[in-house]
C-alpha cells in the first residue's frame, strides 16, 4: 500500500519526470500513467498519425529517450480525458515512494 508521494523518474538515466501530486490516470490501453504536468521533458513537433489522431512526441531532456506521447487531438470521446496531459509510457519510467527507501518499475510501484 502506499501511503506516501510517488516520484518518477526516466528509466534511462533516472532524471525525475513528475510525481504522484500530478498524476491522474493509469492509462491501461496505451500502457501509460497520464500526468497533468511533467519536468526535464522535450515537447517536439506536432505530428498526425494514420488514424488522424494528432501528439506530440515526449522526450526525456537528458538522455533523449521517448517517454510518450502528449496529445491535442484523438478520434474518440472516450479517451478525452488524456488531451493535453502527458501520457508516459509506463515501460519508461521507473518510480519509488518517498521515504520508502523502495524502487519500483513501471510507474507506480510495480
Amino acid at each position: 500500500e502506499v501511503s506516501g508521494p510517488i516520484v518518477f523518474q526516466c528509466s534511462g538515466c533516472r532524471t525525475i519526470i513528475g510525481d504522484s501530486l500530478s498524476f491522474i490516470s493509469a492509462f491501461e490501453e496505451f500502457d501509460s500513467i497520464v500526468l497533468s504536468d511533467a519536468v526535464n521533458v522535450e515537447e517536439h513537433k506536432l505530428e498526425t498519425d494514420i488514424s488522424g489522431c494528432s501528439f506530440r512526441p515526449i522526450k526525456c531532456f537528458h538522455c533523449s529517450q521517448d517517454l510518450g506521447k502528449k496529445y491535442s487531438k484523438l478520434n474518440s470521446n472516450k479517451h478525452k480525458m488524456i488531451i493535453g496531459q502527458f501520457a508516459l509510457r509506463r515501460s519508461t519510467m521507473i518510480s519509488y515512494e518517498l521515504g520508502s527507501g523502495q524502487r519500483g518499475g513501471g510507474g507506480g510501484g510495480d
